[in-house]
């Protein structure tokens, strides 16, 4: 019986698994503010299919899908740290200006 290493977590780690929760807490806030931003901009919810309230949802899930496959393309590139420390930097940018707006 061989005796494996115990795990030990290091910095980028512990900034892999804040990256994690903040692109899922960020991946909420489309459909948690899309009531108050179709008030804001005069837009209906009720409509079924494309209304703008699906245009937006549907503009998201494909704005992310292409840039996961670009995520993984440059990873393969530049290095898996290098991309996730620029992507980081990039979404807490886009949240930041987000909650400023």
């Amino acid at each position: 019986m061989t005796h494996s290493r115990k795990l030990v977590f290091g910095w980028y780690d512990y900034a892999v698994f804040l990256g994690y929760f903040v692109y899922a807490a960020g991946s909420i806030v489309l459909p948690v503010v899309l009531v108050s931003l179709a008030r804001e901009l005069k837009f209906t919810l009720e409509e079924g299919g494309l209304s703008a309230g699906g245009a937006l949802s549907i503009g998201r899930a494909g704005m992310i899908l292409i840039f996961m496959l670009l995520c993984g393309f440059m990873a393969g590139r530049w290095g898996k740290r290098r991309v996730f420390g620029v992507s980081l930097l990039l979404a807490a940018i886009g949240l930041g200006l987000s909650a400023w707006a």
